[in-house]
């Protein structure tokens, strides 16, 4: 960052409140129609800031638009929001009374341009800037919008200018011009750097050291790829490629995986071998938890957390001697599963319920228990999930998964299985966790994955010799994931 203390100031404001003065009301109406894929984009961050999910408002809003206009608004909707601290805290140096000065719409305009500024090299920074000023102008009183159109158009061509002299200088333009490369890096720095909760990299940086929290700062930043996982049961993975490369789409083996795929190219769900039920999107990371479910189990089956249903849907592919029920507190998502279980043909029913007080007539011989959590291994396909995540949600949410695992453990038949999953980086929802629950329940007793699993992949449990499974995103295109196998006595 610049060496002013001005500029420390606003870097220490931005990254503690990316928002700035939230109290300002938003000019732009929220039923404002537009096809204009700049101004929808802008429209996303202000239902994000209104407390919406970016997926959804961006399903709700981008209806107008069709082909490579609604393709360019997700790009710049979902990469202001991934990048939208960076943003800010640039954007507040260029401001002489600060970013928290103005409406929130308009700096909704300002991040959607500065945006495409610093990171779409596809798009002009003229056509950015004179479209921010002109949305400026369509969407503000008159007498409000002249001052507030030229301050726009010259804090963005300063933007553009400072853009174009870093390149020259060969710098990285989006990141703080402040040494990162040290031993023990800034956690403000790193979090203005990419764009991610100070706090989080606090405890990144504590648990990983700099460089592999440098490098999961940048996976979280990359969009994520689409993965497709074969139907079982129905074709093998050489015989999916085959039909999918004849279907005009572009396929290859996941590097992580056998036995994942990576689309390429085009919209899966347009696929005639999707709607045939042949394979099923999932990231690579759920595949390989999905995988430690063992082929030979029989009995009952429940997924406690079911939805969106990847897991058990995997499960239920190799249904022999197993009976699939797939339990859910959201009966919206349940319909979902229950549809894709249609689609496909899989021999599982859904019940609502509560996993802490779910109730069975009949004690499952196994139990997956994929509990909600902070989420922190699926930034990158989540655009605003970091700007939602704090230390009070984690804590209710550790009370949360307490109450599921000592349920599912008193569901669970002797001779069991419980498998627990997370998609979380955090080792208080991972192996403390596992440890918390084999402190209370000495007839459980973790199944060593190493033999099924790559050593990189492995961690181990805490004062014990099993290892359970550990995925993190820089590994490689893919989300990150825990995943523990524990058995109950006989």
């Amino acid at each position: 960052m610049g060496g002013g203390a001005h500029a420390q100031a606003a870097l220490r404001h931005a990254v503690e409140s990316p928002r700035g003065d939230a109290g300002l009301t938003p000019v732009v109406s929220a039923a404002s129609p537009s096809h204009n894929p700049r101004l929808v984009a802008a429209h996303v961050l202000l239902d994000v800031d209104a407390g919406r999910r970016a997926d959804a408002s961006l399903e709700r809003r981008a209806r107008g638009l069709t082909g490579a206009d609604r393709g360019l608004c997700q790009e710049i909707a979902f990469g202001a929001l991934r990048w939208r601290l960076t943003l800010d805290c640039r954007l507040d140096q260029l401001l002489r009374q600060g970013l928290g000065s103005l409406p929130l719409s308009v700096r909704a305009i300002l991040e959607v341009a500065a945006y495409q500024v610093l990171f779409l090299d596809r798009v002009p920074a003229h056509a950015a800037i004179k479209d921010a000023v002109d949305h400026v102008r369509e969407l503000l009183p008159a007498a409000q919008a002249r001052g507030l159109a030229g301050v726009v158009n010259a804090t963005l061509r300063r933007l553009a200018e400072a853009r174009i002299a870093a390149a020259a200088a060969e710098e990285i333009p989006a990141l703080p011009s402040a040494h990162l490369s040290g031993a023990d890096p800034d956690a403000h720095e790193l979090a203005v750097a990419w764009s991610h909760p100070a706090w989080l990299v606090g405890r990144w940086l504590a648990r990983f050291g700099p460089d592999r929290t440098r490098a999961l700062l940048e996976a979280d930043n990359r969009p994520p790829g689409v993965h497709l996982r074969p139907h079982s049961g129905r074709i093998a993975g050489t015989e999916l490629v085959q039909r999918l490369e004849r279907d005009g789409a572009s396929v290859e083996p996941h590097p992580l995986h056998a036995g994942s795929l990576t689309l390429r190219s085009g919209d899966p769900a347009a696929l005639d071998a999707f709607r045939e039920g042949l394979f099923t999107v999932q990231d690579v990371s759920a595949q390989m938890v999905s995988r430690l479910v063992p082929d030979d189990s029989s009995g009952l089956f429940v997924d406690v957390c079911a939805a969106p249903g990847g897991k058990i849907g995997a499960a239920a592919e190799r249904p022999e001697g197993r009976t699939f029920v797939a339990a859910d507190i959201s009966a919206v998502r349940l319909r979902r599963i229950v549809d894709t279980a249609r689609r496909q043909d899989l021999p599982l029913r859904a019940v609502v319920a509560d996993a802490r007080t779910l109730a069975l007539r009949r004690a499952p011989s196994f139990v997956l228990a994929d509990v909600p959590c902070l989420g922190t291994g699926t930034l990158r396909r989540r655009a605003d999930a970091r700007w939602r995540l704090s230390r009070e949600r984690l804590a209710d949410l550790l009370d949360l998964q307490r109450g599921i695992l000592a349920n599912a453990a008193d569901l669970l038949a002797p001779g069991g299985r419980i498998l627990y999953a997370t998609c979380s980086l955090e080792a208080e929802e991972n192996e403390q966790m596992v440890a918390w629950l084999l402190s209370s329940r000495p007839d459980l007793t973790p199944v060593n994955l190493e033999p099924l699993i790559s050593p990189s992949l492995a961690l181990r449990l805490p004062g014990r010799a099993e290892c359970a499974l550990f995925v993190t995103p820089e590994a490689g295109d893919c989300d990150g994931a825990f995943a523990v196998l524990l058995e109950k006595a006989a």
